[in-house]
């Protein structure tokens, strides 16, 4: 399955720097099965055992009770903009609703319903104790998979560990490593709450961020490329007092990020 980067520092919890996307799928899949034994519990076949294996399953795979606490703990948990629905609804097994939503959390509903009917299309194909095979589903996803594991400690070379690794294909693009970059920083060192933020507009979003290197190579009068990029972007950021003056009164966009500069 490829390389995992991960970003711990006390070995406690991980912050996925790549990775993501296939650890979220995993974690869609293994919901979707749940769900089917959920199935199985409410129509009383073998409830007792059913219930059983959806409790161990989720405990092992979803998340757990603390017990100090007694309030539930994830064991993942998705970015600013998609976390609240996949906690709130994927998570519970409840009902997925359709409205209202950003694109990628119908993105992660559609996915969900996908591997939904693809279970369902793989017990109609044998008959026999579906709750067995559907933990079996389980266990053969957990011993088949395989993951390199890379675990780092700070921001910067968790992102060149990044770079690195997604050089042996297609190259960054500029704004990739301008957004990498600048939410490395974010994540670590400012308190703004863009879980309400929704659209295009958003300082969290990919669209954002393709914006606001346009208008700073507008506002710089330097060429999109992607080299001076590379190189600024492999400096560590640092906050500053003096905020960097905006060229003109146009440059709203830039001035969000204006209180970050390079060393």
């Amino acid at each position: 399955m490829g390389y995992l980067v991960l970003q711990s520092p006390d070995d406690k919890s991980f912050e996925v720097i790549d990775g993501q996307q296939r650890l979220t799928t995993v974690t869609i899949v293994i919901l979707a099965i749940l769900k089917h034994l959920q199935r199985l519990v409410d129509a009383g076949k073998e409830p007792a055992a059913n219930a059983q294996r959806v409790t161990q399953i989720r405990q092992t795979y979803i998340g757990y009770l603390d017990p100090v606490t007694l309030v539930s703990r994830p064991k993942l948990v998705l970015n600013r903009n998609n976390n609240s629905y996949f906690q709130d609804y994927l998570v519970p097994l409840g009902h997925l609703p359709r409205r209202g939503f950003r694109a990628s959390e119908h993105l992660l509903r559609k996915a969900f319903e996908w591997f939904d009917k693809r279970i369902d299309a793989i017990l109609k194909q044998e008959t026999g104790d579906q709750g067995r095979r559907l933990a079996q589903l389980v266990e053969d996803l957990s011993d088949r998979l395989f993951f390199t594991v890379i675990t780092v400690t700070d921001e910067l070379n968790a992102y060149k560990v990044f770079e690195t690794l997604n050089a042996r294909g297609v190259r960054l693009s500029a704004t990739d490593l301008l957004k990498n970059t600048l939410f490395s920083v974010l994540e670590a060192k400012t308190t703004t709450n863009c879980a309400a933020s929704k659209g295009a507009g958003s300082p969290c979003s990919g669209a954002w961020a393709r914006r606001a290197f346009r208008i700073f190579c507008a506002c710089t009068g330097t060429a999109a490329a992607i080299s001076p990029v590379r190189r600024s972007c492999s400096r560590p950021f640092a906050d500053t007092s003096r905020p960097v003056r905006p060229c003109s009164n146009s440059c709203a966009t830039w001035t969000r990020i204006s209180m970050l500069t390079w060393r």
